[in-house]
């Protein structure tokens, strides 16, 4: 049941509020219109003719740069004959679409600007790669294009988008988790709904459904395919944080899809761009600023720029080696060699001012809050992260003059920006960490496989007292010739034995003045184990104050208790047996010395053995299902195991409690594949299934009908008795169907509304019209006084597509109905 306060149904409804509001009643008739095989001219032109700027607009339009015709159009009727009918009706769209969403707009100009580019862009880049993808109907391309987003766009007329407007041209998985929990929904479906009312050819709306779907780009129709390229190549290609990565994987990417060579690719991409600004100068629509677009630079210079530039993001050597690094970019390129160069450190509030390196004078820190001292009087060009201003380069006024407007310099700067952001924050990060590793009263080292110190933190330094840098030497050694202990065979043992993951022991002196630092210590080593290379970790800490904290072990032993009793997990030890020693206070104590692998069973299939091996091989988590006792339901838990490093072996277990997630799972599955009112299979399930039935079919030749029909006179029926009535009519038709069809062979689903189709598998052609007729009769038995059922019956024929085989069977129930309804009619 539809619940009519959820966040979708309020969303939708405001939604279907702002497109009666932004569009007029006509458009559904005009999208109707342009959508037949044969459009009525002179009916679009009677339309179009009604409103004299958008005809003025239109021929504008027609007239310029975009569609390059050899003579001018003055008329409506001869623009039609010149660009043919599509043309015309997706420049009314457009036209009609941007007017009047500007007309309603609550957001500002510069907010919607970047919106407005992207879907221009991606209409355009759609229709242009249709034309090489699926040449069938490149305008069909460009509808989808054009409307996928417009329940964003209407949404965000109305106040109700749930992130800035300016995030709206770059779709984000967080912008969809943004969606779902505002909406209850994502815009694709929304704007899938908004089109089910003009009744948009079903391609078009899986292209509406589909066109962030780049991960499954392959598995989609050829038409679908242009929408979704086209659609992130406007994502890409008017990123607002200017990153130049995803634009250029984006053309890798296409490029090989399409199999295009680069002159090709690089002429598709011109004439997306020359088209662009067309429109974009003809309507009076802004263009982004050059930072944030890149269609102005040809792809071989985004590529060599973007290369040269990384650089900078891994220069070794501090600050000085990044501005090595322009500077020489800088003069190897353009030939500059005066210059000054101001950098943001990542540690402190400062700016390092560089001179070019024919002054021979070392970098200045100067406080952000003083002015830089330049010493040329050049263009300044400003390097920006995020909005944030991270350094500032300037020419002498000579080359300056020279470079002036350079769009190159311009590119190399952008992705000079981009890398020197990357690289403050590669280097705080390490900063910050060796600042912690410096300053924890612990002493820390890197050990090489045999266990020779690689690096070790200031105060592990601090604790050895020999004469010899510790990088080098052997960590045994070490701990004989500083900490003056004896040496322990386990340490030796440790090294040698592949297999012992940790080494943990406490060493005390023997007597005052024994050991340099009269002190006990605790050393612990984790060894570290990639690929075939091995190191390890090794931690000392001066615990001779340790039986200062004896007394608190009584606390924290409380402590514990009260924090696992506060789980909501369910938290077991076990003996190498299986089992339980342990049972943590919100279970149930019956729990306590039963073994686990006599009460509890795998859920799952993976699982190959359930025993106490489970326990040694600790594989990661297990899904089962534990008996708790009589008076209690068996629940599912996910369980995980660890050992203890006890003596007999002892093993922790947590499990986390998801019965009722597999029992929403299993509700969400049911709810996904069958219809809720007539408990029959729905139309997500019927279009997978007729997909597969027919490759069946292709492969095996096994025989495969369909029953398609509608109810005669249902609305009437509603009309007059309520929903209500009809909501069980529908209930009693899915009955009817799966009491008459064959089960395991025959697949029962409602399409739609009062419509519902039947997939018979295996079966020929007079015991399928038998089916339909037994479905007719018992649907008569109730209702022929009020209302009948117009039947199309068809067999897949061989070549033919699932589109192709529901159509024909569609059309016979069709013309069932034009025949005056309550009739069987055999698909042509």
């Amino acid at each position: 049941m539809n619940d009519e306060h959820s966040p979708h149904h309020r969303i939708l409804n405001s939604l279907r509020l702002c497109q009666e509001t932004v569009f007029p009643p006509v458009m559904g008739k005009l999208l109707h219109e342009a959508m037949q095989p044969d459009p009525d001219l002179h009916r679009l032109a009677e339309i179009i003719g009604l409103d004299p700027s958008l005809t003025a607009t239109i021929l504008a339009l027609a007239n310029s740069p975009y569609y390059k015709l050899t003579s001018p159009v003055s008329n409506i009727q001869r623009a039609a004959v010149v660009l043919g009918n599509k043309e015309i009706f997706k420049i009314v769209l457009f036209v009609s679409f941007q007017n009047n969403i500007q007309a309603h707009s609550s957001t500002q100009s510069a907010d919607i600007t970047g919106t407005w580019n992207a879907i221009i862009w991606s209409a355009t880049a759609s229709e242009i790669l249709a034309r090489h993808i699926d040449p069938a109907d490149t305008s069909l391309a460009y509808l989808c294009a054009l409307l996928k987003d417009l329940s964003r766009i209407l949404l965000s007329t109305a106040g109700e988008l749930p992130f800035p407007v300016k995030d709206l041209p770059t779709f984000s998985p967080e912008q969809a988790a943004v969606e779902r929990k505002h909406w209850g929904t994502t815009h694709e479906y929304l704007t899938k709904e908004l089109m089910d009312q003009w009744s948009l050819p079903e391609m078009c709306t899986e292209g509406i459904l589909a066109h962030h779907d780049m991960e499954h780009l392959d598995q989609h129709p050829p038409l679908v395919q242009a929408v979704i390229l086209g659609t992130r190549w406007a994502e890409v290609e008017f990123l607002h944080n200017g990153a130049a990565g995803p634009a250029l994987q984006f053309h890798a990417l296409a490029q090989k899809f399409l199999d295009l060579d680069d002159g090709l690719y690089a002429a598709i991409r011109q004439e997306v761009a020359d088209r662009f600004r067309s429109m974009c100068e003809t309507l009076n629509i802004s263009m982004i600023s050059t930072r944030e677009r890149f269609f102005d630079y040809p792809i071989k210079s985004m590529q060599h720029f973007y290369f040269l530039s990384m650089e900078i993001q891994t220069a070794k050597g501090g600050l000085e080696a990044v501005a090595q690094a322009i500077g020489m970019h800088v003069k190897l390129y353009w030939g500059v060699e005066d210059w000054n160069l101001a950098l943001r450190s990542p540690f402190s509030k400062k700016w390092a001012f560089f001179h070019n390196q024919s002054t021979n004078k070392a970098y200045e820190e100067i406080p952000e809050d003083q002015p830089l001292p330049w010493t040329y009087n050049g263009p300044i060009i400003d390097l920006w992260d995020d909005g944030n201003n991270i350094g500032a380069f300037r020419l002498c006024s000579r080359d300056g003059g020279r470079l002036s407007g350079d769009p190159e310099m311009d590119l190399y700067f952008r992705f000079a920006s981009q890398n020197y952001a990357l690289y403050l924050q590669r280097h705080a990060v390490m900063e910050s960490k060796a600042l912690i590793l410096d300053t924890i009263p612990i002493g820390v080292a890197k050990l090489d496989a045999e266990g020779n110190i690689l690096q070790a933190n200031q105060h592990f330094a601090s604790l050895c007292t020999g004469p010899r840098e510790l990088p080098g030497r052997d960590l045994q050694a070490v701990m004989t010739e500083d900490f003056k202990y004896p040496q322990d065979r386990e340490l030796a043992r440790y090294f040698a034995n592949h297999n012992q993951l940790s080494y943990a022991r406490i060493f005390c002196p023997l007597g005052p003045g024994t050991s340099p630092l009269d002190a006990c210590i605790y050393l612990v080593i984790h060894k570290h184990i990639t690929g075939k290379k091995t190191e390890h970790i090794a931690l000392i800490e001066d615990i001779s104050k340790v039986r200062s904290i004896e007394f608190d072990m009584v606390k924290q032993r409380t402590f514990l208790h009260n924090l696992v009793s506060c789980m909501q997990d369910l938290v077991l030890t076990l003996d190498a047996d299986g089992t339980i020693t342990y049972v943590s206070p919100n279970a149930s104590p019956a729990l306590k010395g039963r073994n686990l692998f006599h009460i509890a069973k795998p859920s799952g299939l993976a699982v190959t053995s359930w025993d106490q091996t489970m326990l040694k091989n600790n594989s990661g988590p297990i899904e089962i299902t534990l008996n708790e006792g009589k008076a209690r339901e068996d629940k599912t838990y996910e369980f995980i195991t660890s050992r203890l490093n006890e003596t007999p072996p002892q093993y922790l277990v947590v499990g986390r409690d998801v019965s009722k997630i597999r029992r929403l799972e299993k509700q969400l599955k049911h709810q996904a594949t069958f219809d809720s009112l007539t408990k029959v299979f729905n139309r997500y399930q019927f279009n997978i299934t007729l997909t597969a039935e027919t490759k069946k079919f292709a492969r095996t030749g096994r025989s495969l009908g369909m029953i398609f029909f509608d109810v005669d006179n249902f609305k009437g029926f509603n009309d007059r008795y309520g929903h209500q009535a009809g909501d069980k009519v529908l209930a009693n038709i899915g009955h009817i169907l799966k009491q008459n069809t064959r089960k395991g062979m025959d697949i029962p689903c409602r399409y739609g509304g009062d419509e519902f189709v039947v997939l018979a598998t295996e079966i020929a052609q007079t015991p399928l019209e038998n089916l339909a007729k037994r479905i007719k009769e018992s649907f008569d038995a109730r209702y022929s006084k009020e209302m009948s059922l117009s039947i199309g019956v068809a067999l897949l024929k061989k070549d033919e597509t699932p589109e192709m085989f529901l159509l024909r069977a569609d059309k016979a129930s069709y013309t069932a109905k034009v025949q005056g309804g309550n009739a069987l009619i055999l698909a042509e």
